[in-house]
This record gives structure tokens, sequence and C-alpha cells, in this order.
């Protein structure tokens, strides 16, 4: 039981590292008003949901970490942002059976909303920020493109 679990978890790592690249190679190229959509949120905060176990945390962490590789942001910032939603995303998972699609997606927006507002706040400290208006257009879109794409790193998850 202990051999097949551990597999599962190694095939996700997986996903989510070719999900991470693909972020970071084609979907950056594939952008709808300079915003591209952030499967790797997507894959922490379903798994979290599916899972309900502590190893959540761990993906969170290396989430951030491979988030962090490939963004011109602060080193660091994605893997706190991605570690506090994940904790955030498994308490909720262990106090509510979430299984239909359109709540699970309607999480994942929440958790993208979250992410863009810390994000932003951390950003904001050492820069001006941008403008409330730029701000929103860049959330929505954002949670937008990453909702459309999401079904599928649900069904990948689930098919592993």
């Amino acid at each position: 039981m202990k051999k097949e679990k551990l597999e599962k978890d190694i095939k996700i790592l997986f996903l989510l590292l070719i999900l991470t690249l693909l972020q970071a190679g084609a979907l950056d190229y594939i952008k709808i008003f300079n915003v591209s959509a952030n499967l790797s949120l997507a894959v922490v905060v379903v798994y979290a949901l599916l899972s309900r176990s502590r190893v959540t945390l761990i993906f969170s962490f290396w989430a951030g970490f491979l988030n962090d590789i490939f963004s011109p942001q602060g080193f660091g910032l994605n893997i706190l942002v991605f570690v506090i939603i994940g904790y955030i995303v498994l308490r909720l998972s262990r106090k509510f059976l979430i299984e239909s699609l359109p709540l699970q997606l309607g999480i994942i927006s929440s958790a993208l909303v979250v992410q863009a507002v810390m994000v932003q706040f951390m950003l904001s400290l050492y820069t001006g920020g941008l403008p409330a208006v730029i701000f929103l257009r860049s959330v929505f879109l954002s949670v937008a493109y990453t909702a459309l794409l999401s079904p599928l790193a649900i069904k990948a998850i689930r098919y592993l």
C-alpha cells in the first residue's frame, strides 16, 4: 500500500515538474493580454483536495521552488505563497469533501486570487507596485486562463 502511494506521489511530482516547465516554456508564449496560466498552483490545490495528506506541503514547497527558479520575481516568494495556500486548502479539504468540478475550479480560482494579492503586496514593498486597474485585469485574466486549463490538471492527477 505504501509503495503504491509513493509511486503515485513520484508520478505527481514528475507531472508538477512537466507542467512547470510547460508553464515557463510553451505557455509563456501563449499569453492572453500578457497573462499566462499558473498550472503548478492548480496542481497543488487539486492534490491538496484529493490527497488530504501532509505530503501536500512538500509538493507546495517544490512547486513554489520550481516557480521561483523560472520567475523573474524575488527568490522564495512563490515558495512562501504556495506553502501557505497548500496548507489552507489542505485544512479545508480535511473539513469538507470537495468532489465536484465547479467547486474545485472555484477553490483554484480563489487560490489564484490569494496568490496574486500576496505576490503583489510583497512586490509593492520593494517597488511601487502596479496600478489597481492593471492588477485587477491581470488577476481576472490569470484566473480565467488557469480555470480553462485546470480540468486538464485535474484529469491528469485523477488518472495517476
